[in-house]
């Protein structure tokens, strides 16, 4: 598996490649089978309140990463809103993939977008 692949999620089933592939590089980098599922389970959790895959397009960025002397697998979910939706998810709306996963940041884009962060160390 390469360090960082871009999935362009269009329907369902992109969530679904993206999950696996989010586990299969938390298992190449040395993550528990717990660890695994939880990284996994946060960017379907993510993916599903962002919309992706059903009324919304976006990407899902997956990626080992390097930081404070420790890898990590770093999910990265984006999504441009519509006109109809420019307030986009409240943070609160992610507590089920922040309890997954050691850091989460929501950030709302300059284009109405919102990109969501998500980190587990190794």
């Amino acid at each position: 598996m390469s360090k960082r692949q871009t999935i362009a999620v269009r329907r369902d089933f992109d969530v679904i490649v993206a999950r696996s592939r989010v586990r299969d590089l938390a298992r190449s980098m040395g993550l528990g089978t717990s660890d695994q599922a939880r990284i996994s389970l946060a960017t379907s959790s993510v993916a599903r309140v962002l919309g992706l895959g059903g009324s919304n397009q976006g990407e899902i960025v997956i990626e080992s990463a390097n930081g404070q002397d420790r890898a990590c697998v770093r999910v990265t979910c984006t999504f441009e809103t519509s006109d109809d939706d420019a307030g986009g998810p409240s943070s609160a709306k992610f507590a089920e993939a922040r309890s997954m996963t050691d850091e989460m940041t929501v950030e709302k884009l300059p284009d109405n977008g919102v990109r969501v962060v998500l980190v587990k160390w190794v």
